[in-house]
């Protein structure tokens, strides 16, 4: 998978769980490239999602250094799970 499809997939995966939440604020736009991916509640998270290398490693795209995002989510897809920190 393409890295922006994978980062697009974790994006989406994380909207998905939450949007099925009530009472929450969501804010999310598919392929924006700013400082952060999902808002929920006035909370920016950056979503970084990345999947086994040839080394059976997660690897992740470098991390913007912004005060306009309050947490990182890191999504690992691996052949029979998803992992989620």
């Amino acid at each position: 998978m393409q890295i922006d499809k994978r980062g697009s997939f974790g994006e989406r995966l994380l909207r998905d769980i939450f949007s099925k939440e009530r009472n929450i604020s969501l804010a999310y736009q598919d392929g924006d490239q700013g400082d952060w991916d999902i808002k929920i509640n006035d909370i920016k998270i950056e979503v970084k999602t990345s999947s086994l290398d040839v080394n059976n490693k997660f690897q992740n795209e470098h991390i913007k250094n912004t005060s306009n995002c309050d947490y990182i989510c890191f999504i690992g897809i691996a052949p029979n799970q998803i992992l989620c920190i």
